[in-house]
């Protein structure tokens, strides 16, 4: 039987494979978007149209899905394990300084550059959705790109919080199949309708339920993992055969070779790191992991500054948005990210209470 402990944890009681993870999913994600940018014909959230790395990324490979697969799987490990440590309270206390704070600097920051691009974003119902962070789960627009994925993720909170306030949250991975199985009737009813019926965010939550399983193979010796793994292997490349590709109407529209590819990859970046959790491994990586969210949310806006300075195809901007991104979300992640999260612990720790294995610094991905 698998045991918790053959996770490494650093001298911060971080689990140090999830950082890794954390680390090179968020650089996958600038790198793809970097350069879907650079190649593109224009830039903005309409009236665009892909060059042919951003259109090769939604037939092949899109790095951006791999990362954000990669990231829901570190979901699914960290919550269970964040919530068998902590009373609901705490959970949501931590949760909120861990992802609102932060946020909230991105958002307009991203919006005040766009509007010196000359991008007419905002209505008032969008702008509200987007401070709440729930724009991803409606349907809205997502004023700050790659914030659409944090209303998805939480849900997966809210899931795994009522389960485990019933007492059912090992049970509660057995959603990764509901979440599955709506997946796949969304991809059916997709093709018969000839349209989009956003298969993305049940995907993504039994991507978070895969997470949980190997949390639960590991503190438990749980099998279920395999089963869960085994279906969507044979099931996702069929959805997104189902419900991706339907037609010309647009020209960022997911291919399903993409589609399936960019999740299966990035399924397997989590897992690759996995089977190395009691090794020792790059500091660099685990130093990336600590800021991912801050380089998440930020890059947008760092390379929106430097297309202002030197334009959309400079090579320049690419190389200047890449360090400009790190020296950013270092600074975003020392005076308002670790800030936040240490006001979080104060206002939930108990005198006396003791930390418990990983506790400390278990963070959700971004």
């Amino acid at each position: 039987m698998a045991g918790l402990t053959t996770a490494r944890y650093d001298a911060g009681r971080r689990i140090v494979f999830l950082d890794c993870v954390r680390g090179i999913a968020a650089s996958i994600v600038v790198f793809g978007h970097f350069f879907e940018l650079h190649s593109q014909h224009g830039i903005g959230p309409s009236g665009t149209s892909p060059g042919p790395y951003a259109r090769w990324s939604l037939e092949h490979l899109n790095p951006g899905r791999i990362g954000v697969a990669a990231f829901f799987l570190v979901s699914g490990y960290v919550i269970p394990l964040s919530l068998e440590r902590q009373s609901q309270r705490t959970f949501w206390v931590r949760r909120f300084f861990r992802l609102y704070p932060v946020y909230w600097i991105a958002l307009p920051a991203y919006l005040v550059m766009a509007s010196i691009s000359g991008w007419n974003l905002v209505s008032a119902q969008a702008l509200v959705l987007n401070l709440l962070m729930v724009q991803g789960v409606v349907g809205t627009i997502s004023l700050l790109p790659p914030g659409w994925t944090l209303g998805i993720e939480l849900v997966f909170y809210a899931q795994a919080a009522a389960s485990a306030a019933r007492r059912w949250l090992d049970r509660a991975v057995h959603l990764g199949w509901v979440w599955l199985a709506i997946f796949l009737a969304l991809a059916v009813v997709s093709r018969v309708l000839g349209r989009d019926m956003h298969t993305t965010p049940p995907l993504l939550l039994y991507t978070a339920a895969l997470g949980h399983a190997l949390h639960l193979r590991d503190a438990r010796g749980s099998h279920v993992w395999r089963w869960l793994f085994a279906a969507g292997a044979v099931i996702v490349p069929i959805g997104a055969g189902l419900g991706q590709g339907l037609g010309p109407s647009s020209e960022w529209e997911w291919q399903p070779f993409g589609y399936a590819a960019s999740w299966a990859v990035g399924v397997g970046l989590f897992c690759a790191f996995y089977a190395l959790r009691d090794r020792t491994l790059p500091r660099v990586l685990t130093w990336l992991g600590s800021i991912s969210y801050s380089v998440y949310l930020t890059h947008p806006t760092v390379f929106l500054f430097f297309v202002l300075l030197w334009g959309q195809h400079s090579v320049v901007t690419i190389v200047a948005s890449c360090i400009g991104v790190v020296l950013v979300s270092w600074g975003l992640h020392a005076m308002v990210e670790r800030p936040s999260i240490n006001i979080g612990r104060a206002l939930t720790r108990r005198p006396r209470e003791p930390v418990a294995l990983g506790e400390a610094d278990v963070q959700a991905a971004p």
